[in-house]
């Protein structure tokens, strides 16, 4: 497509998720990765992942970013109380500009995808690392700290990491629930293990290439969607970022040789590894300051570069390796400790704090 297309496409794309809101965009997404899924399985002509899903419209780099960078810009000119608000429809504030700076993202964020897929295509997922990338940018440019904005300031009496006196990104998704969160990073982590391990092993049995191309993303598209539960007023665990990394975690076990056993214990050791990611990450890069990062998606990036990258290239994600074994293992138990001693600490004389209104 020519520059002049792929420019008008993408400003459209940020200017209809901004209008309707960052979430609700990527329920959006959600919902066109499970249409996208069964076009590639079914051997369509068109690739309704790549081109709609993870393309313009709803990719979340030129859609969901974008929103998150406007509600951010809708916040320092005084139109939105909270710039961590990605909910509400941006429309309805009933300023164009807020639209505007959506559709200007859009087109960096389609860009900047192209950009980084160039240099690491394959070795890390991509869309993610632009929607940080995005996320940040807004934070420094409109979140009215510059530089200091990336990690944001702590208020003054709290801490940044502690369970007992810290703000956190979901109150009732943070280390310091670590039981809860261990039981939720296990659990949704063994089901997507399950879920990838059956249709890689139909992809081995069919030679179904859009069965391996689609292996991580079930789970996925499901668990987004259900976030329209959270736009309704509930508070769902938010989980969609813990089925992609215990997919992906899975997924290269499958491919490196190894077992189903290994390949669930890849899965559960990353369903609690991502989930941990988010809260910590979130507590780095989100809560302190003003601007949306999105918590799951930075624990989707950074997981990507361990499983699409680093284990591969280095070998470990082949049985023959002695660490293919002692990483997930190691993972598993030590996050089962850290978690239970969390909760014990910020049950010891203080509530979890809530996070940031």
């Amino acid at each position: 497509m020519s520059v002049f297309v792929t420019v008008l496409a993408a400003f459209g794309s940020g200017v209809i998720a901004a209008a309707l809101g960052g979430l609700p965009a990527v329920i959006l997404c959600g919902l066109g990765v499970c249409i996208g899924m069964i076009g590639i399985v079914s051997g369509s002509d068109f690739n309704w992942l790549s081109n709609l899903a993870f393309g313009m419209f709803l990719g979340p780099h030129v859609a969901f970013a974008p929103a998150c960078v406007a509600a951010c810009y809708a916040k320092k000119k005084g139109y939105l109380e909270n710039s961590m608000d990605i909910i509400t429809p941006l429309a309805s504030l009933n300023h164009y500009d807020t639209l505007i700076v959506g559709g200007i993202f859009g087109v960096c964020g389609w860009y900047l995808n192209v950009l980084i897929a160039h240099f690491f295509v394959g070795k890390i997922d991509t869309v993610a690392f632009t929607i940080v990338i995005l996320c940040l940018a807004g934070r420094v440019i409109f979140g009215g700290d510059g530089i200091h904005g990336i990690i944001g300031r702590v208020p003054e009496g709290n801490s940044r990491f502690s369970p007992k006196n810290s703000n956190s990104w979901l109150p009732y998704m943070t280390e310091a629930t670590g039981i809860k969160l261990i039981l939720l990073g296990g659990g949704i982590g063994a089901v997507s293990s399950y879920i990838t391990l059956l249709i890689m092993q139909a992809y081995t049995a069919t030679g179904n290439e859009g069965l391996a191309t689609i292996a991580t993303m079930p789970l996925w598209g499901i668990a987004i969607v259900c976030c329209f539960v959270f736009v309704s007023g509930h508070n769902m665990p938010i989980f969609h970022h813990i089925c992609i990394v215990s997919a992906m975690a899975a997924k290269m076990a499958y491919m490196g040789g190894g077992s189903a056993d290994s390949c669930m214990v890849w899965g559960i050791a990353f369903g609690l590894f991502g989930a941990y990611a988010a809260d910590f990450l979130a507590r780095c890069f989100c809560v302190n300051g003003d601007g949306y990062v999105d918590p799951p998606t930075m624990a989707v990036a950074v997981n990507s570069v361990l499983l699409y990258w680093l284990f591969p290239a280095t070998g470990i994600s082949s049985p023959s390796s002695p660490f293919f074994w002692m990483i997930p293992i190691v993972l598993i138990v030590g996050l089962i400790f850290t978690g239970i001693r969390q909760q014990r600490i910020a049950e010891s004389g203080m509530e979890p704090a809530a996070a940031i209104e």
